[in-house]
């Protein structure tokens, strides 16, 4: 029996005249036509049958930072147009699909239920998982799936989570600062009053700037050391910090603290430490971890952390082939995560090992 994400999945019980699939199903020409596809978008740029289908091709790697957002309205469209080849009444003709029809595929194939059916993501995710229960964007597709959402206005659904109220992860003394370790806040509904607020956002993913009024976003390549910033905290002006993933919180609140102008002289390390230990013990415990990496930081400790990384990153490409490539692709998400700081050399050999593991993967 195939796995299932290596079969085409028809979304006919959608009311959708489309199909899903890998990249194996997109290379197979007699299955293609027994199917009825005449139209074929390719998220990783493959033209298998350029005289034969009307081809749609992206060329988007499977990663949180990647912009898939700039197509929903393109790819919306190309599959509209291809439900005007339809012939003899019925039949199936646009066909979706990357490399293995879970994440880059799912996301363009979410995007277009969400606009022509008029439903939440998470009503969404639960049509087209009926069918294909493999599909699972990444989560920086999932940001921007949400985004979409919003602005397309459509509301979430009952059984959503999103829909709360978050509640901050660190507050200043005076109130006038909050920081969420969560990006739910930008996506309450324009009525609430907080949005007057204005809110920086420090995220590793694209965030569309045309979706969110009063935001500043603060783009962030792979490591905490990118919210390591001068913001501070004030005591006249509210504002609101939040967080796309948490693991980025506790760096943002140590430079706050660490940069607070309502502190003569400001926080050391070992303060901020004692002072998140004993009031925010949630914040500080969650990020550990972290906290060293940013002593370290603070201590002027950089040579030697960009040694590790740079030895880290060696010994995984030393050890790469073609069985552990995909578990090397996980490590290599990892490594974009909690690399201390973005110098050349390092941001060189993490693309130098991801070129590497697309090779192998043959994406």
């Amino acid at each position: 029996m195939q796995p299932s994400y290596s079969r085409v999945t028809c979304l006919a019980d959608a009311g959708l005249c489309m199909f899903i699939s890998d990249m194996d199903t997109a290379s197979d020409s007699e299955l293609l036509d027994s199917l009825a596809i005449t139209h074929i978008i390719s998220l990783n740029n493959q033209i298998s049958f350029p005289t034969k289908y009307e081809y749609l091709p992206i060329n988007i790697d499977d990663a949180p930072n990647e912009d898939i957002y700039q197509y929903f309205d393109d790819t919306y469209e190309f599959i509209e147009q291809s439900q005007l080849s339809l012939t003899n009444g019925g039949g199936y003709s646009c066909l979706v699909h990357c490399a293995a029809g879970v994440s880059r595929s799912a996301t363009i194939v979410l995007a277009y239920i969400m606009r022509k059916l008029r439903v939440s993501l998470s009503d969404a995710l639960t049509c087209l998982r009926a069918d294909r229960p493999c599909v699972q964007p990444n989560l920086g597709f999932m940001f921007q799936l949400r985004a979409y959402q919003f602005k397309l206005e459509i509301p979430d659904s009952p059984t959503s989570v999103s829909n709360h109220n978050p509640e901050p992860v660190f507050t200043s003394e005076n109130k006038q600062v909050t920081v969420y370790n969560s990006a739910d806040i930008l996506f309450l509904q324009p009525s609430d009053t907080s949005r007057e607020t204005p809110v920086t956002v420090y995220s590793r993913f694209p965030i569309p700037p045309d979706v969110f009024p009063n935001v500043h976003i603060v783009h962030v390549r792979g490591s905490f050391i990118s919210v390591v910033c001068d913001a501070a905290l004030t005591d006249t002006e509210p504002m609101r910090y939040c967080v796309t993933e948490s693991y980025l919180a506790c760096p943002l609140v140590y430079n706050l603290l660490r940069h607070s102008s309502s502190r003569t002289p400001s926080l050391t390390f070992d303060e901020i430490e004692q002072y998140l230990g004993e009031n925010y013990p949630d914040l500080w415990i969650a990020n550990k971890y972290t906290s060293q990496y940013i002593k370290r930081y603070y201590d002027g400790d950089l040579e030697s952390l960009t040694h590790e990384k740079l030895c880290q990153i060696q010994q995984i490409a030393g050890y790469l082939n073609p069985t552990n490539a995909i578990q090397l692709a996980g490590v290599l998400n990892t490594l974009e995560r909690m690399d201390t700081f973005n110098l050349p050399e390092v941001l060189e050999a993490r693309e130098a090992l991801a070129e590497r593991i697309r090779g192998y993967l043959d994406i």
